[in-house]
């Protein structure tokens, strides 16, 4: 699994250094420009409105030239974005200027993440794919002399893994950016940025190593039979995704709600540290995807996602109607565990045997959709907390994760309905 490590270390450090610039940009714009908070939060958000509206061309040239050109080609634009942060420091006394070089540099890190992101995980689960393929007979080795094989590392275990990097670069960069900016200035994180993403861009393009990995990868497709030969039109990788994406979307409307309104939450009960809420949801993401990142692959898609879609109920009520410090910590950190499953289960409904050369635009598609749903969850939750207090809000983001979970009972049905039909089938 020396791919897969290897996949993870880079998205874990350029994760890192993107997070180093999420805090400080705002604060540059605010103090430095004074274009004030509004001006700070509109062009902080161009990022993510890119990484939205990216996810579906970062699967199609994952699929089309590789998952390693797909993260080369990210970096670099993160590498460009860090030139743009150096110019906007140059431009200080021109704040117009200085302000259209961060716009520029938010839209080329928006894009850099989603073709990062989409990448790693498009060649994680080539990865554990083949190892996959590998391990078959080993374990059915062990069977036969009556040992327990190891927990199954499949496709669903590598979106786990790579989604832990994502998540633990983005949260180990924040507090190293707000020091370094303090101790510093904005310039050296940006050339920072610029360097680093550089150097993985040359070495996801050039190095022998992830190279060789790839192009190794390719060479065993060529050998075993090809299933699928043309990769998915728009159409059908909608009508394959649309509904994994809408219910993961509800799902993911747990992670928005405690990383929009979980300070304020606090704030309003005057519980400190306000930081508390973000640190208990993040524990709980990481230890349930260190401990059990294996269970979507053992359980499959529909069973994980229902137990996500449970987790988070449970955490959502907790907070609502036990308005106490401790259990409100309880609830965010299960809303932690439950949500890391959340991805995982419904990116791995996606993804079959039969669609094997685009799973790379079926990860990003399903990953853009629930962004979509987790934005609008955002917005609208929101606007509850003028007449119900922030109670009134966790308490409807635990309706909208019943929705999560009914949309998995109702895959799980349908998929063993499908497998009934088989079995009459090929008893006939």
């Amino acid at each position: 699994m020396k791919a897969l490590i290897a996949l993870m270390a880079a998205t874990l450090l350029q994760c890192s250094f993107i997070g180093m610039v999420m805090p400080v940009l705002p604060l540059f714009i605010d103090k430095k420009l004074h274009y004030g908070t509004a001006v700070a939060g509109a062009v902080n958000s161009l990022q993510f409105i890119v990484m939205l509206f990216s996810r579906f061309c970062a699967g199609r040239i994952s699929d089309s030239n590789g998952p390693h050109y797909a993260m080369g080609f990210g970096a670099f634009s993160a590498a460009a974005a860090g030139i743009f942060y150096i110019f906007a420091c140059f431009f200080t006394k021109l704040p117009s200027v200085s302000i259209v070089f961060l716009v520029a540099g938010c839209g080329l890190q928006g894009w850099a993440q989603s073709m990062l992101v989409t990448g790693a995980v498009a060649g994680g689960v080539d990865v554990t794919d083949q190892e996959k393929k590998k391990d078959v007979a080993t374990a059915k080795g062990q069977k036969r002399k009556g040992k327990k094989p190891k927990p199954a590392q499949g496709a669903g275990s590598a979106i786990g893994w790579i989604g832990l990097c994502v998540f633990g670069g983005l949260i180990l960069g924040a507090p190293a950016g707000t020091f370094l900016y303090q101790k510093v200035n904005f310039l050296v994180i940006g050339a920072l940025l610029g360097v680093f993403s550089a150097i993985l861009g040359i070495w996801c393009f050039k190095s022998s190593f992830l190279g060789r990995i790839f192009s190794q990868e390719e060479e065993l497709e060529e050998q075993d039979q090809i299933v699928e030969k043309k990769s998915l039109s728009s159409k059908e990788v909608l009508k394959i995704v649309w509904f994994p994406g809408l219910c993961f979307g509800f799902c993911a409307v747990a992670h928005g709600l405690v990383m929009t309104y979980g300070s304020l939450l606090f704030s309003e009960h005057h519980w400190a540290p306000l930081w508390f809420s973000f640190a208990f949801f993040g524990g709980g993401l990481m230890i349930s995807r260190v401990t059990l990142g294996y269970l979507p692959d053992v359980w499959g898609g529909e069973k994980t996602a229902i137990l996500s879609s449970v987790l988070e109920v449970i955490g959502f009520l907790l907070i609502g109607f036990f308005p106490c410090k401790t259990c409100v910590l309880l609830g965010i950190f299960l809303l932690g565990f439950g949500f890391s499953f959340a991805f995982p289960a419904f990116a791995l409904l996606c993804l079959s045997e039969k669609h094997a050369k685009s799973k790379g635009i079926l990860i990003g598609v399903c990953n853009a959709v629930g962004d979509g749903i987790r934005g609008g969850g955002i917005l609208f939750l929101g606007m509850l907390s003028t007449h119900f207090g922030f109670k009134g809000v966790f308490l409807a983001g635990g309706l909208v994760a019943v929705f999560g979970g009914v949309g998995a009972v109702m895959m799980h049905k349908r998929s063993r309905k499908q497998d009934v039909i088989k079995e009459e089938t090929a008893l006939l």
